[in-house]
């Protein structure tokens, strides 16, 4: 059972690691507005993280089954915490998995943070661009009725 963790923590830092790398790419991708490469990343972080879902719900059955076995450990049991629990051989490296499943997700957690603000800097430029050639300042919000703030009335008839 304590093995099934471990292979499960080790998948679940691979899927990490992977995100990570795709995470970058977006960046780059968005940087230089590469939307064909874009959609591309988006198929595989929507796959990778299907595949991360799947591992975590496999790492919750094991831990349900650990419990079962060992009074002690319950579904609030943190990771670290398990080390107590487990056999010496085993321990050592299920922390090292701990701390490393620790460390990417920090990474990954910085990077879409990274990514969440260049995707919000080029949004306010496209709306900056959008509102120059319509000559109209257009408020990211909607009205009761769903239609939009416009501070200036439109130049151009875009129903045309």
């Amino acid at each position: 059972m304590w093995q099934e963790l471990n292979e499960t923590l080790a998948r679940l830092i691979q899927l990490y690691e992977r995100v990570l790398i795709l995470g970058k790419e977006k960046r780059d991708a968005m940087v230089v507005v590469d939307l064909k490469a874009l959609d591309q990343i988006l198929q595989q972080e929507e796959q990778v993280t299907g595949e991360i879902l799947s591992a975590e719900e496999n790492r919750k059955i094991i831990l349900q089954k650990l419990a079962q076995l060992e009074s002690q450990i319950n579904a609030g049991t943190k990771l670290g915490e398990l080390c107590r629990y487990c056999p010496a051989e085993t321990a050592m490296k299920l922390e090292q998995l701990h701390t490393k499943l620790n460390q990417v997700t920090k990474e990954v957690s910085a990077i879409r943070d990274a990514n969440r603000v260049l995707v919000s800097a080029a949004l306010s430029a496209v709306n900056y661009h959008l509102n120059v050639l319509g000559d109209t300042t257009v408020a990211p919000v909607y009205g009761a009725s769903g239609s939009e703030h416009i501070s200036k009335s439109k130049k151009f008839d875009f129903e045309a």
